[in-house]
């Protein structure tokens, strides 16, 4: 999977691949557990979309997620964006 990581005003910061099999849902959140670019460690991120990019022989899950201020922003962010 790789991840596309944005700040609040959705400039992207940084960019990392993880091997896994789990893919995140927009408007699921998820926590740093070490420091990733900017990001440091307890930082929540809101996932604000999911594609897939075609690699190979293989079809990998391009996630884009931002810096969140919480459930009140999460909130506003997916009613903004027309998916809730």
């Amino acid at each position: 999977m790789i991840i596309d990581f944005y700040s609040k005003t959705f400039a992207l910061t940084n960019t990392i691949e993880v091997p896994t099999s789990f893919v995140p849902r927009v408007g699921e959140t998820f926590t740093i557990s070490h420091p990733v670019g900017h990001l440091e460690p307890g930082r929540e991120l809101l996932i604000h979309d999911v594609t897939y990019i075609i690699k190979e022989d293989s079809i990998v899950p391009h996630v884009k997620c931002h810096d969140s201020s919480g459930d009140i922003n999460r909130r506003h962010i997916l009613e903004e964006n027309g998916w809730i």
